[in-house]
């Protein structure tokens, strides 16, 4: 049950719609005065989540003698409904492929001089801010860790897809780490990757941000209870930013 759980967060259900979804499955045919006791939901929760579950496909309604029950549907229906998403995306890359012109004319870029900050509040936000650093153009990260940063605190699940999207996206990285014996031993892969160094000693303890910096920007998200995140878009700030962490990191310890 629980990798199948793990798969549906995956899929991008939420906890609620977890719960009623499980328990449909664990049914031949259910309805919602069952899904109510055994949840503990109220009624107009499991209502807005059984509507979004029929929306993704992922169960049936049936109407008998003005009663309604909801069934699971089996793993190939829904394996057909994946596919589909796939074939309908691949679909729209086309049709933007096509559009990259049009884009180009109405697109204002920023020049070398121009400047801003996009502030991101809370946990998907700041997820979606790090989605953007992973399509980064030059696929090479700065990074500046400490070792209780907002990664630390979100779901295994999310640290296994956040790992191995770098590694999709081939993502080089030159990254400093807060002083620290107790993290995991890497692999050579790992270490090829992130290429980790140690901060000196004196800063143990003294920060939990998280600081990417990529092309054009440096992100720095703020210790995981604030749930803030700021991306600061300047070549010039990005540029002194890089030239600081290099410094440091010629320096910096090796991580074996």
């Amino acid at each position: 049950m629980e990798d199948i759980k793990s798969w549906l967060r995956s899929y991008g259900l939420n906890s609620t719609a977890i719960t009623v979804y499980t328990t449909i499955l664990g049914h031949k045919e259910i309805r919602v005065a069952d899904i109510q006791r055994q949840t503990g939901l109220v009624r107009t929760t499991i209502y807005y989540t059984l509507a979004q579950l029929k929306s993704r496909e992922l169960i049936s309604e049936n109407l008998q003698n003005n009663i309604k029950s909801y069934r699971a549907t089996d793993s190939s229906s829904l394996r057909h409904s994946i596919e589909s998403d796939i074939a309908d995306q691949q679909v729209k890359l086309e049709q933007l492929d096509s559009l990259k012109a049009s884009f180009a004319l109405m697109e204002q870029p920023l020049s070398e001089e121009e400047s801003f900050v996009a502030r991101f509040e809370g946990d998907d936000a700041i997820k979606q801010a790090i989605n953007q650093a992973l399509r980064c153009d030059s696929k090479r990260w700065h990074i500046v860790a400490s070792r209780d940063n907002f990664l630390a605190h979100t779901s295994k699940e999310y640290q296994q897809h956040y790992l191995k999207e770098r590694e999709r996206r081939g993502i080089i990285s030159k990254t400093l780490w807060e002083p620290s014996n107790k993290r995991h031993p890497l692999t050579v892969q790992q270490i090829l990757y992130r290429n980790p160094r140690k901060l000196p000693e004196e800063f143990l303890g003294a920060f939990q941000s998280l600081v990417i910096i990529y092309d054009n920007t440096a992100l720095i998200i703020e210790p995981y209870d604030q749930k803030t995140a700021y991306a600061v878009h300047s070549e010039s700030t990005a540029h002194l930013l890089r030239l600081l962490h290099v410094s440091i990191w010629n320096s910096a310890e090796r991580v074996k």
